[in-house]
């Protein structure tokens, strides 16, 4: 039904008329059909671990991958390796990639980005139930919830079936929809009805996951992204509202903060979320739209809505820390989303002549990792050089003559390429 509906939903939305979109920090696409043929294969899940590598798998059994994720549709490599099961989960390292199945099945791939290295066979962890969530922050731990409110870990996910541990109830009576793990200390979880589980200790069993009750109501939250333990992000399914709810207190009991990110008069759905860092958020949405944020915890009005699949829906998205993103759709496609170079903007200049002191602030438009600054002579062959800086930048014993200061923000994309500048005189 939930499927039926999203696709009901994508009809609607194709119908709506446009609205002015601004454009988020990425560039986007172009598609690439990676699943063929178009529209056959429904890509379920992704997981992007490096700017040189993503995966993803469908449902009919399939598994996508690359090592060039940006080079389209024939960097791609496609091959079948779980029969004609639904595949809805997948979570990948730089040295192995874990997806499970409808059937309570769980396969492994090492050195993932060896496109000569092959899939297990499937493991049967959770006979009869459904995995839908995945989350492995390292090699050396995997997490898994299932659609029967219940949790499995593996500390060696290679070892097959016994390695992993037995479901453990924690939800009962509701469907674990997704889970996030950054790091082997932290977990949370969300369900279909509101709540958030989290655990200090996930290999620790049933006692060691706390439930945290309606933290949106009975509403139905389809994922989860956290950063960090001090902020995770979740997505609303209930009420296509496009609703997005934080926490930067997940262990916390009480509601989330929510803020409803849909343009007026539409009725579109949120299908993943995924956030490297807390400085960047990237949801994607049944409309082939992204929305993205570098402040998270920030109302409706930090989140830039981005047309990018104009045919299908987007059933899942993946950014890996050095930020690339992957959407995957229902047809098939993949779309990436490469990091813009950010711009960079002077906020204030203080001169003081006579101290011979200058100090300069300033801030990136865009996702910047950081700055560089460069202060020379204002004269015709004077020379200086780029260094690391940040805001405010300070000179001081400035000898008496004019001056040209120079601030670009830089990202894993490059460096600004037009400088903010201010010339200046002691």
């Amino acid at each position: 039904m939930k499927r039926l509906a999203a696709i009901f939903v994508f009809v609607l939305a194709l119908s709506a008329a446009p609205s002015a979109l601004a454009a988020g920090p990425f560039a986007w696409g172009p598609r690439a059909l990676v699943d063929p043929p178009d529209g056959a294969h429904a890509l379920r899940a992704v997981s992007c671990t490096t700017p040189h590598f993503c995966a993803a798998v469908d449902d009919a059994g399939n598994a996508v991958r690359s090592n060039n994720p940006t080079g389209g549709a024939a960097a791609w490599k496609l091959e079948n390796i779980d029969g004609s099961n639904h595949l809805r989960a997948i979570s990948c390292v730089p040295s192995l990639c874990v997806a499970g199945d409808q059937v309570g099945n769980v396969l492994t791939l090492s050195n993932p980005a060896n496109l000569a290295s092959a899939w297990s066979s499937p493991a049967a962890i959770d006979s009869g139930n459904i995995i839908i969530g995945l989350s492995c922050p390292t090699a050396a731990l995997c997490v898994a919830v299932d659609n029967a409110g219940q949790v499995l870990t593996s500390t060696n996910p290679t070892g097959g079936a016994s390695k992993w541990s037995s479901p453990a109830l924690i939800d009962s009576g509701n469907i674990l929809t997704a889970v996030s793990c950054p790091s082997a200390g932290f977990c949370a979880a969300v369900d279909n009805k509101g709540n958030s589980l989290t655990s200090t200790n996930p290999t620790g069993g049933a006692a060691a996951w706390t439930l945290h009750s309606a933290i949106d109501g009975t509403n139905d939250l389809e994922g989860i992204s956290c950063p960090s333990a001090s902020l995770c992000v979740a997505i609303r399914q209930t009420d296509f509202t496009e609703t997005i709810l934080t926490s930067t207190a997940p262990t916390v009991n009480g509601p989330w903060k929510s803020r409803k990110v849909e343009p007026a008069n539409q009725f579109f759905t949120l299908f993943g979320i995924s956030c490297p860092s807390k400085t960047l958020c990237v949801a994607a949405d049944d409309n082939g739209d992204v929305l993205t944020s570098t402040n998270p915890t920030g109302g409706a009005a930090a989140w830039t809505r981005t047309p990018v699949d104009a045919r299908w829906s987007f059933y899942a998205m993946s950014c890996s820390t050095l930020p690339l993103c992957a959407g995957v759709d229902q047809g098939g496609n993949v779309e990436v989303g490469h990091l813009l170079v950010p711009g960079t903007v002077l906020t204030g200049a203080t001169i003081k002549p006579k101290l011979h002191k200058a100090s300069f602030s300033f801030k990136a438009n865009g996702i910047a990792s950081g700055f560089q600054c460069e202060l020379k002579h204002d004269k015709p062959g004077a020379k200086g050089s780029f260094s690391t800086c940040r805001s405010p930048k300070g000179y001081k014993n400035l000898k008496a003559g004019k001056y040209i200061f120079l601030v670009r923000a830089v990202n894993y994309s490059g460096a600004d390429k037009t400088p903010a500048v201010k010339r200046f005189k002691i």
